[in-house]
C-alpha cells in the first residue's frame, strides 16, 4: 500500500510540475521595454501556493551582495520544495479521507465542517514533527539572511562613507 501511495504521490507531483512548467517560467521576465529595479513577483504556483521571484541583480552588485541574493534564492526555493510536497500530500490524503468518509456515510452529500475538521487535526497530528523541523530551519535561514543583510548594509554605509573622499 505505501509503495502504491509512493508511487501516486510521485505521479501527481511530477504532472503538477509539468502542468505549473506549461503555465509558468522559472525566471518571470518584465513587459518588452519596461525597466525594472527591484524583484519581480509572479503569480502564485497551485500546488505550493507560493509566489515566484526573480530577484533583481543590479549592475553594481558587490559580492556581499550577490551572497545575500543568491541566499535568498536559495531559502525561497528551500520553502517552494517544502510547500510542494507537503501540500501533495495533504490534498493526497484528503482526498482518501473523503472517499472513505463517503463510503461509511448513508447520504452522499457534502462533509460537514466538523467531519472535516478531523482530518486536519489528524493530518497536523501526524506531520507536527516535520511542520516543528520546518519552523526551526526556517528560524537558521532567516538569521543567516538576517545577518547577511547586516553585511549588506555595513558594507553600503562604508562604500557611501568613504566614497566622499
Amino acid at each position: 500500500m505505501e509503495a502504491i501511495k509512493s508511487r501516486l504521490i510521485h505521479r501527481v507531483a511530477i504532472n503538477a510540475n509539468k502542468t505549473f512548467k506549461a503555465v509558468h517560467s522559472s525566471k518571470i521576465l518584465p513587459p518588452i521595454g519596461v525597466s525594472v529595479r527591484g524583484d519581480i513577483i509572479g503569480i502564485p504556483n497551485p500546488i505550493s501556493n507560493l509566489r515566484p521571484i526573480t530577484f533583481h541583480i543590479p549592475p553594481d552588485e558587490t559580492y556581499v551582495e550577490r551572497k545575500f541574493r543568491l541566499k535568498k534564492e536559495q531559502v525561497h526555493n528551500w520553502h517552494e520544495e517544502f510547500w510542494k510536497h507537503h501540500n501533495i500530500r495533504f490534498m493526497l490524503e484528503r482526498k482518501e479521507y473523503v472517499e472513505s468518509m463517503k463510503e461509511k456515510k448513508a447520504d452522499f452529500g457534502p462533509l460537514t465542517p466538523e467531519e472535516i475538521s478531523v482530518f486536519y487535526k489528524a493530518f497536523l497530528d501526524k506531520y507536527w514533527m516535520t511542520h516543528m523541523w520546518y519552523n526551526i530551519e526556517w528560524y537558521k535561514h532567516n538569521l543567516n539572511l538576517l545577518a547577511l543583510a547586516l553585511k549588506v548594509e555595513l558594507d553600503r554605509f562604508r562604500r557611501k562613507l568613504f566614497s566622499h573622499e
